[in-house]
C-alpha cells in the first residue's frame, strides 16, 4: 500500500507506504528516480497509522 505524500512541499515527489516485515507493521518514505529508489526514512508504523492500514485492507 502506498501514496503520495504531500505533507510539506519536499521539491520532489515522495511517496509514503505501508508493509509488513516480522509481523510488525513499518511506514517508509521514498522517492523514485531513473532505475532507482531513494529510501528517505523507515520507521514503525504509529497506532493511528496502523488502524488507517487495517481499515484500508
Amino acid at each position: 500500500m502506498a501514496g503520495v505524500d504531500d505533507r510539506a512541499d519536499y521539491r520532489e515527489l515522495r511517496e509514503i507506504g505501508f508493509g509488513v516485515i516480522d509481523e510488525r507493521l513499518y511506514c517508509v518514505v521514498f522517492t523514485q528516480g531513473g532505475n532507482a529508489m531513494h529510501i528517505i526514512s523507515l520507521r514503525k508504523a504509529n497506532k493511528r497509522e496502523a488502524r488507517n492500514y487495517v481499515d484500508q485492507a
